[in-house]
């Protein structure tokens, strides 16, 4: 694992890693700094934190200064989460069945600590082929760069 004062020099640190629902649950490993009260985490030994999955919204639920989005890839499904102060809830063009893409920041919720992603930017998807091109990029992306280790 790097040290975090060397995270920067990995070329893919700062990308949005195109992922899998399943990929984010099978691969990417959760570490507790207790001394520091924080998690990091990794793919495949590199850091990784922006994530980006393309779904179908398969649930909305809304609450007192969030909205829970529940994504669904066909691999898994995700609670991505957007916080909001105003009065009017974010996302609000979002209906079920909607085909989404959205970029967040990895976290873990719950007692069961499940993968969550905090929204930084959600965009509905007009083409129902962009999913399919997404699949196929996640998973040459896994298996072509993302794997490799960074020296």
């Amino acid at each position: 694992m790097l040290p975090v004062a060397l995270w920067g020099l990995d070329p893919l640190f700062s990308c949005w890693r195109k992922l899998l629902i399943a990929s984010i649950e099978r691969t990417v490993t959760k570490v507790v700094l207790e001394e520091e009260q924080r998690l990091e985490f990794y793919l495949y030994a590199r850091p990784v934190s922006k994530v980006e999955v393309v779904g179908i919204v398969v649930r909305r639920v809304l609450k007192s200064k969030k909205l829970l989005i529940y994504v669904d890839d066909g691999s898994g499904i995700i609670e991505c989460i957007k916080f909001y102060d105003g009065e009017k809830a974010p996302l609000a063009e979002f209906a079920l069945g909607d085909i989404v893409s959205i970029k967040g920041m990895l976290a873990v919720a719950g007692e069961d600590q499940q993968f969550v992603l905090h929204i930084q930017s959600a965009a509905r998807l007009l083409d129902v082929h962009e999913e399919l091109q997404f699949w196929g990029d996640a998973m040459w992306l896994m298996e072509n760069v993302y794997n490799r280790p960074f020296v």
